[in-house]
């Protein structure tokens, strides 16, 4: 869908300190309005604040659907077509939030227009893509004037909280077709417990035979019963604290998720804590869970460096770091690459293999530094600084290329583009950032003057201040020597 997400405060490179209250507000374009949050985040309010201790992964739902209310009916006025099989989506579409405490959804459409055929097709929480009449949970296609479909606890699957999708497909050609859409809902009066864990995914990164901090996931039941769980590990190096105990209706528990890196050798590892509890309530998760780890299986094995994949290590299904690695495989020798890239793939650990093979084995020519501040270069990733890469697929013996920004605006993205930008040696920023493996690390500095890289090129000739040892410090300013 179109829309935006509002993040305040705004962090340069995507990072908050650990506590930090993040709020989030959905804001639809013209004609599009917010359904839900999905992903690490529940709900249908478009205002949201989150609480930043750890990796989070939002996304906001948009359609052009209209909404129709339980209780409501609204009415439908679909032009006719020449298909004898044509589905109404988008706009001529509509969607249901469903409250806690549903038992049952009854979604009927009445068509008035004589002698048309008309089917009627129901999915949970999708888009209104060009497979949905094909991967629709539920549908009715019979005959008559009258189409219904209920949705109860024990259907497959089952009722649950959140947005349905309604859409209408067209059998009869050449006739326009009318009629009514309602919704009616059934409730408990409780919502039995409904478990959720947030966030969904932990990655821990450690050096051999030192065991990582150990992260939260939270457990947030949804219902109003209590609901009392079990955490129980498939994997012997991966451990949860508490592992039973009781999730009050409303309200959640923190779970100390701690891998224990003893007798394991360097690699890469996956393992899960399953929620006992939440599979015995909700038995069509576990296959779904199933099949999520046997695709992840299948993306290891693929992913390697026998399929062309060795930046990154052996089996890493970052699909970011692939993404990143593709360029090599795809610009030929001598050629040109021009690619629109985050901030954090010039900083972060995870991109150094793709930093090494852009300042090592490529050409770098120039790189443009975006603040995409309000959106007003992409509409995506509106909090980012972004970074447009030039570069020429030919091995360089040093050299240099030219870094502007960041640019705030399309006035002073316009004005710097018609600079020649600041110099940067290739020479210099390996020497800069070597890594402890001996290796340049090529962490790209921002650089908005000349006077920005002439202060940098003053700090190169100094301490390096993270990597001395304090007798070291001391020497430095001509002191005496002395342990702290």
């Amino acid at each position: 869908g179109k829309g935006a997400i509002e993040i305040t405060p705004v962090s340069e490179d995507g990072y908050y300190a650990d506590g930090t209250r993040v709020t989030l507000q959905a804001s639809p374009a013209d004609g599009w309005s917010f359904v839900n949050w999905n992903r690490d985040l529940d709900g249908s309010y478009p205002n949201h604040a989150v609480p930043m201790d750890g990796f989070r992964q939002v996304e906001a739902v948009f359609t052009q659907a209209r909404r129709l209310w339980p209780g409501s009916a609204l009415s439908f006025d679909l032009d006719a077509t020449n298909y004898t099989y044509f589905p109404y989506l988008d706009e001529h579409a509509f969607y249901i939030n469903v409250p806690p405490g549903t038992t049952e959804l009854a979604v009927s459409a009445a068509i008035s227009t004589p002698s048309a055929d008309l089917d009627l097709y129901v999915r949970r929480g999708a888009e209104l893509g060009r497979d949905f009449v094909r991967s629709a949970d539920y549908r009715d296609d019979g005959a008559g004037p009258a189409r219904e479909v209920v949705i109860t606890r024990q259907s497959d699957p089952p009722l649950r909280p959140g947005p349905y999708f309604v859409a209408l497909v067209s059998r009869t050609p050449f006739t326009a077709i009318r009629g009514r859409l309602s919704a009616r809902v059934e409730g408990s009066g409780r919502e039995p417990p409904d478990i959720s864990a947030n966030p969904r995914a932990l990655t821990f990164v450690t050096p051999a035979n030192a065991d990582p901090q150990p992260q939260r996931i939270e457990l947030v039941n949804a219902g109003q019963d209590d609901l009392r769980f079990t955490f129980g590990s498939a994997t012997p190096w991966l451990g949860a604290e508490p592992t039973l105990g009781t999730v009050r209706g409303g309200e959640s528990v923190a779970i100390e998720i701690a891998p224990r890196s003893a007798g394991l050798q360097v690699g890469h590892y996956t393992g899960d804590e399953r929620a006992e509890a939440l599979f015995r309530r909700q038995p069509g998760l576990r296959e779904e869970a199933e099949r999520a780890e046997r695709q992840a299986v299948e993306q290891r094995g693929f992913f390697r460096p026998e399929q062309g994949y060795v930046l990154q290590g052996s089996g890493d299904t970052d699909l970011f770091k692939l993404f990143c690695e593709r360029y090599g495989a795809i610009t030929r020798a001598d050629g040109f690459l021009g690619v629109v890239l985050p901030r954090a793939a010039f900083l972060n650990d995870g991109s150094r293999g793709f930093r090494r093979r852009l300042f090592g084995e490529w050409s770098p020519a120039r790189i443009d530094v975006l603040l995409n501040n309000r959106g007003w270069a992409f509409d995506i990733h509106r909090q980012y600084t972004i970074e447009l890469v030039a570069a020429q697929h030919r091995v360089a013996a040093g050299g240099a290329f030219a870094v502007t920004g960041p640019s705030a605006n399309a006035q002073d993205f316009a004005a710097a583009s018609r600079t020649e930008g600041v110099p940067v040696e290739l020479d210099d920023l390996a020497a800069w950032t070597s890594a402890r493996d001996g290796e340049p690390g090529w962490e790209l500095p921002l650089l908005p003057s000349r006077r920005s890289a002439d202060v940098l090129s003053q700090l190169r000739r100094g301490v390096r201040f993270d990597v001395m040892e304090w007798p070291e410090y001391r020497s430095a300013f001509g002191a005496e020597e002395k342990s702290p």
